[in-house]
């Protein structure tokens, strides 16, 4: 499977990964200090509260690149305009927590949807922006794989 962004087009097995994770992080650090960490026992989050990305170091890194993009996005999101745009966007996700989730109605539900698509799509304009390698084919697999579950989770 080939590889593209912009003009460059490589085979998978090719990406240097671990440069993306560097590349990423060290972005993410200056821009945001943000830190991340990787941990088999975490799933991939971010946590506004204390500024930090976990990042589940048991999935191939391909697809722990991915996440990294997604959650980045949601941090790219949530920094918009000094925040406004993220205000704005999703006015019903104030002061959430997402740990009992189902309680949520279908509103909110909706709006998480809303968010997390957008974290996505700001992940992947990012990988361009930063020209991080990456296989867009196998990266919206995995973007639609994790949307497909919320679908299911807000029914």
């Amino acid at each position: 499977m080939l590889s593209t962004i912009i003009n460059f087009i490589i085979p998978r097995h090719k990406i240097n990964y671990d440069n993306s994770f560097c590349v990423l992080t060290k972005y993410i650090k200056k821009k945001y200090e943000t830190n991340v960490i990787y941990s088999s026992k975490e799933d991939y989050l971010y946590d506004p509260w204390t500024n930090t990305i976990y990042l589940n170091n048991r999935s191939p890194k391909r697809v722990q690149l991915y996440f990294f993009l997604h959650e980045v996005g949601h941090i790219v999101s949530s920094q918009k305009c000094n925040g406004e745009h993220y205000r704005r966007s999703y006015p019903l996700l104030k002061d959430i927590m997402r740990d009992d989730a189902k309680r949520y109605n279908k509103n909110v539900r909706v709006e998480i949807l809303r968010e997390e698509i957008e974290a996505w799509d700001l992940g992947l304009h990012l990988a361009k922006k930063l020209k991080i390698l990456l296989d867009e084919e196998d990266f919206y697999k995995t973007y639609r794989k994790s949307i497909y579950s919320y679908v299911k989770w807000a029914i």
